[in-house]
């Protein structure tokens, strides 16, 4: 097929000639025209038909219709037989409703509409001629397991064929295993290795038609004396047909000749229609007889399988039951008790393949790869998954820290199986941005699962996201640590929201400051940034839906949100002037980052993060799962998207005319290769490739609509649906392509069909209640219960139903916290015929449990407020007087707020949702003639360094001692009070107390903010470093808490390399708060590291403050270099060249019998190349090396 486009249209009518010049063709095709319309001339170009998958009349005109005009009465037969019309750009397709078996004359009235409003101008009466239907032959229903007692018949059907060919191959028993490596159930790799050929034969259909038809008539196979003969095996039954044995219509061509091509292969008047090598018009069934029906789960390295009579449902007792490695050799054997059950362990090493369980020369087989589970991914499995039975929470005392700094970290090791022994050990391992492992650092043992590592950073680490991981046994928890070039914050900076979205009608937000020691921040200088960018829009009850129009580009942009004075009480509100939604995909993030000055040139920062909601609702589209064994859509089968309309909260709501489009798209690799990153300039280039367009509503929030595509379409498509009332639209990309077996017309039901629903009667349970759960289901058939923690199976049994409506009913146990699944089978006996429903049901219910039990909460008792430089006491209760292991940290509040640290929270973590990780395997989908509906194969669908010395021996500054004390970790015993004496350093502002607490599958956490302050306070604000011979103003803050303090003395000492202009300064206080005195600093001409010490006195009160700052030279390395002779037997003396300045200089003589290469030059050169290149990292590595 070849398709020519972008035909330029002009004021005059055209003909386009297409020509071919083919070399060796074996005929020759004459050359066709092509009518192309002037611009403004709207008509009717052609009309084609289709016959399948569907009877349509493809109408095309000169121009796009108008999609939104009502076809009805515009298009119709003559006699009046209905049809339904649809537009696809310049195409009406008109679907009979009715099977057409003769010519149809086609009225196309006048009223036809283009794009621009055009009408067509006059009526067309077009014949339409139907084709004939080929011949085919097909299986009925789907599967290949055959139940039985005393016959076993295969029924198929044939449309317009007289006679079949009957071939059957026979998989023996013994190669099975062999055949299952390379194949599922109905496979056909490799027979020659595994069968032989028992029969082949010719079978005359009594009762065939004798003119063509598109009906099918139905006939069975008896396969009763082979399936006797050997039960065992599988027969592989192929049904085929020659050209002398159809009905259809052919025209001689003297032109044609006998051979195959492949442009002939679905034309029966041709040869290669028949052929093998080009289609699969020839069925193939394998039939394996067995009244086994088997389901399996596994859990860790335990396999329980449940065995059934498939005829009564019953529990088959005495089954022999095999595990087997992909290499056919037996793992471990079994034997099916009362209930049908076995359990069986299997070593995760041995890589178990195959289950086959056996009982009077019947067998059954189930294939454990991942991808032949039973899906659950429609039912809500998300959560935290444990390793090895194990779950850890790995905590820091912050959320960033700089270099230099040590860092504390801890892991909570919850151990519920209780195989961890009480001494074993816990390693750390510390790894660089450059993955590079820095640290690592063992704790011989915890303390009731406490295990706390003390890590050390250099303070010439790079900066970065470092990355932590404990392991402990086969177990390993990590998280990531932020190492930065930060100061702490002296200013507490908070941004309050009306609610937890902004939206344009409420976008009104409110900023405080205050000194972290208690004043507000009274009229500083505030400037807040808002940045804007896409975020993937979630809805917590919609999980596997989409929310986000991929066909829109939304461009991260910032601007200033306010820059202003704050007032008197430090407090300002403002509004957000927040982003058109006409391009949001989505959700938006704001990111607000807040920056307020204090007088003296500090400043304190603050970073919150919100969403903007820019629409009242919101569409949702669900893909539905792909078939087993593929990673895409199939076509030939109709596909259904779930839709739902949400409001931002969450909650749905119904919506009105839904515009549905489908395009098809042409894969490029700079759109394919990179998700949806360039797929929005792609979509709005092409979006005149629309292939399917529909309205829909959605009452009560759900709506759907379906796609059909057919052979041969493929490749990828784009669906969107937009509602226009509230401007959102959502899409989602994906691939549809010919089954695995094209041809296989009997496609299996949507995967909806064996989905089982259920109910709880309340949304939560405390342990100890009766869980209750609801759902319909046939009479007299047999429920599988399973009731499911992670990858533990709790408790499990069977019970018959009684009537349509069951409940199934549990008690709640402390196992069970914070949540389980039940998981509920359905099994019919194969014999009924009340109803249609599938041979087996399958449904999963979330059921979470609450254990007060669990919390702990742990008291702090201390003072609200110290005093700098000063010893306090903390004592740690437990409120129930429960006993508790714990620890403590003491962290500046400056340091918390830069990252917004909350104070960790260890009973979130460990009662997380759970995922669900038992895994389910059956093969009631494999039973033939049960309407399964079967999934296929979708994937079982929150510093202590000194001085240092830096490369080049000079000393470097360490100005920012942080503020924090780590102890721990302690056991509470039940009912007493541990009492902690700790020191406050020098600092004023507040600090964060923060105990986090465990013990027996309990925790929690408390903090409280202390304040450090006194009735004087001082504060300097100073450069991070100073050059030689530079002059600085110093702002110094002095804080008067208490009215008796009108006076204070401030006095500043330096080292020597730096000069005051004055020492000393008085300064006078009218009432409480902060007054400011500026000392001017002349630096020296060394460098080094300055010391400043500023000491405030009014009375008996006194207060100091203390800083370090660099004292660095910033120009460039100079190098004098002399040379000498040296005379023989004489002495020589040389002065030594006055440069640079003190401190700096470096002396380096060579001697040489040569010319001297002034190597050592080069090589300092070289080794301190401050440029971070590979050549360049390179140059100052090999001088070094």
């Amino acid at each position: 097929r070849f398709t020519i486009d972008s035909v330029e249209r002009i004021k005059i009518a055209q003909s386009l000639t297409l020509t071919w010049d083919i070399p060796n063709a074996v005929r020759t095709i004459p050359p066709g025209t092509f009518e192309v319309p002037p611009l403004g001339e709207f008509n009717m170009m052609n009309i084609t038909t289709e016959e399948e998958p569907e009877q349509v009349i493809l109408v095309r005109f000169s121009d796009p219709l108008n999609p939104k005009q009502n076809m009805n009465g515009l298009v119709y037969f003559q006699d009046q037989s209905p049809v339904s019309i649809a537009i696809d750009k310049n195409t009406l397709r008109v679907t009979p409703k009715t099977h057409q078996t003769k010519d149809q004359v086609l009225i196309i009235t006048s009223g036809i509409e283009n794009r621009s409003g055009n009408k067509l101008g006059e009526n067309a009466e077009m014949i339409v001629h139907f084709e004939a239907a080929p011949p085919e032959v097909r299986f009925t229903g789907q599967g290949n397991i055959l139940p039985g007692e005393n016959q076993w018949i295969v029924p198929f059907e044939v449309r317009n064929v007289t006679e079949v060919k009957i071939t059957i191959q026979k998989i023996y028993t013994n190669n099975i295993l062999q055949f299952l490596q390379v194949n599922d159930l109905n496979g056909d790799y490799e027979m020659n290795r595994v069968g032989k050929e028992i029969y082949k034969g010719d079978y005359v259909l009594p009762c065939a038609a004798t003119v063509n038809t598109w009906n099918y008539s139905a006939y069975a196979l008896d396969l009763t004396k082979y399936i006797q003969t050997e039960p065992g095996a599988i027969y592989q039954i192929k049904l085929s047909y020659d050209r002398n044995h159809v009905i259809y219509p052919c025209v001689d061509d003297p032109d044609s000749n006998d051979g195959y091509y492949w442009e002939n292969r679905n034309n029966p008047c041709k040869n290669a229609y028949y052929s093998d090598y080009y289609n699969d018009h020839f069925p193939l069934k394998n039939i394996l007889a067995s009244n086994l029906g088997v389901s399996v789960k596994n859990t860790g390295d335990s396999y329980r399988i449940l065995v059934h009579n498939l005829m009564t449902t019953e529990p088959e007792s005495g089954v022999k039951v095999g595990v087997y490695g992909f290499t056919q050799q037996l793992l471990v054997a079994a034997t099916t008790n009362a209930s049908g059950e076995a359990i069986v362990k299997v070593p995760v090493v041995d890589d178990p393949i195959f289950i086959v369980v056996e009982k009077n020369k019947q067998a059954a087989y189930i294939n454990l790869n991942g991808g032949q589970s039973l899906s659950y991914s429609k039912f809500d499995t998300r959560g935290i998954r444990r390793q090895n039975g194990l779950q850890g929470f790995l905590y820091g005392e912050r959320g960033v820290w700089r270099p230099g700094d040590t860092i504390f970290l801890t892991l909570i090791v919850e151990d519920k199986s209780g195989k961890l022994p009480d001494n074993h050990p816990a390693t750390i391992e510390l790894r660089n941005p450059k993955n590079k492992v820095v640290e690592t650092k063992t704790v011989s043992k915890g303390e009731n699962g406490f295990y706390c590592f003390e890590l050390t950073t250099s303070s010439e680490a790079e900066t970065g996201m470092y990355y932590a991981s404990a392991r402990i046994g086969n177990a390993s928890f990590s998280r990531s640590l932020r190492i930065e070039n930060i100061k702490p914050n002296r200013l507490k900076v908070e941004l309050n929201f009306p609610d937890s979205l902004l939206t344009n009608k409420n976008n009104k937000v409110e900023i405080s400051s205050r000194w972290l020691s208690g004043g507000p921040a009274s009229d500083f200088q505030a400037i807040i940034d808002a940045s804007f960018k896409p975020q993937t829009t979630r809805f917590e009850n919609y999980p596997r839906y989409h929310f986000d129009c991929p066909s829109r580009n939304f461009y991260p942009e910032t601007k200033t949100a306010f820059d202003g004075k704050l007032d008197a009480n430090g407090k300002a509100t403002f509004n957000v002037e927040l982003p058109d939604k006409k391009n949001a995909t989505g959700m938006i993030n704001v990111n607000f980052f807040s920056k307020v000055m204090e007088r003296g040139g500090d400043f304190s920062v603050n970073q919150a993060q919100i969403t903007y909601s820019p629409f009242e609702t919101y569409v949702g589209i669900r893909t539905p799962e792909f078939p087993k064994g593929s990673d895409y859509l199939e076509v030939d089968t109709p596909v259904t998207f779930d839709v739902v309309t949400i409001n931002r909260k969450g909650l749905p709501v119904s919506a009105k005319n839904l515009e549905v489009s489908v395009y098809k798209l042409d894969w490029s690799w700079w759109y394919g290769s990179s998700g949806n990153s360039n797929l929005a300039s792609y979509l709005n280039s092409h979006f005149n490739q629309r292939i399917y367009s529909e309205t829909i509503n959605t009452p009560q929030g759900k709506g759907s609509f379906k796609l059909d595509l057919h052979y041969p379409a493929w490749g990828w498509y784009y669906a969107e649906i937009s509602d226009r009332e509230s401007g959102h639209s959502t899409g989602v990309r994906f691939y549809m392509d010919w089954p695995s077996y094209y041809n296989r017309d009997q496609r299996e039901a949507p995967g909806d069909v064996s989905h089982l629903s259920m109910s709880t009667d309340k949304s939560s349970y405390l342990f100890g209640d009766t869980v209750n759960l609801t759902m319909d289901v046939p009479k007299n058939a047999r429920l599988l219960v399973s009731i499911e923690s992670g990858d533990t199976i709790i408790q499990s049994w069977q019970q018959t139903t009684t009537k349509k409506e069951t409940v199934v009913s549990f008690v709640a146990t402390d196992k069970m916290v914070p949540n389980v699944y039940a998981s509920v089978m359905v099994i019919q006996p194969y014999s009924q015929t009340i109803n249609d429903l599938p041979i087996r049901l399958y449904g999963l219910a979330n059921v979470l449990v609450k254990n007060p039990e669990s919390i702990l909460s742990p008291v702090i008792h201390s003072p609200e407020s110290i005093r700098p430089n000063s010893d306090y006491v903390i004592k740690i209760t437990e409120k129930q007087k429960r006993k508790m292991t714990y620890t403590i940290a003491v962290v500046d509040d400056g340091l918390l707020d830069l990252t917004n640290f909350k104070t960790p929270d260890p009973h979130s973590h460990f009662y997380a949702k759970e995922a669900l990780g038992v895994r389910t395997w059956d093969d009631y989908d494999d039973v033939l003639g049960a309407f399964g509906g079967r999934i296929l194969n979708t994937m079982a669908v929150g510093g202590d360094g000194s001085e240092e010395e830096d490369g080049n021996g000079e000393k470097k500054a360490n100005r920012f001692k942080p503020v924090v004390t780590f102890i721990g970790p302690f056991t509470l015993e039940a009912g007493a009070v541990n009492e902690h004496h700790l020191h406050m350093p020098n600092y004023v502002g507040s600090v964060r107390c923060m105990v986090v607490a465990a013990d027996n599958n309990a925790y929690g956490n408390a903090s409280k903010t202390i304040t450090v302050k006194q009735p004087l306070m001082v504060l300097a604000t100073v450069p991070r470093v100073l050059g030689p011979g530079e002059t600085m103003e110093m702002p110094v803050s002095v804080f008067a808490m208490e009215d008796f303090i009108r006076e204070a003395k401030v006095t500043v000492r330096t080292n020597n390399l730096l000069n005051l202009e004055d020492a000393s300064k008085t300064i006078t206080f009218k009432k409480q708060g902060e007054q400011l005195a500026w000392f001017k600093i002349k630096v020296g001409d060394n460098q080094g590291v300055a010391t400043i010490r500023v000491e405030v006195q009014s009375g008996n009160e006194k207060a100091v403050y203390d800083v370090v700052v660099s004292v660095r030279n910033p120009n460039p390395r100079v190098t004098v270099t002399e040379h000498h002779r040296l005379v023989p037997g004489s002495d020589s003396t040389y002065p030594v060249p006055s440069v640079g300045i003190l401190n700096t200089r470096q002396l380096t003589m060579t001697v040489s019998g040569i010319y001297p290469m002034n190597l050592q030059r080069r090589l300092n050169y070289l080794s301190r190349y401050p440029y971070g290149c590979t050549e360049q990292v390179t140059s100052a590595a090999f001088p070094q090396l």
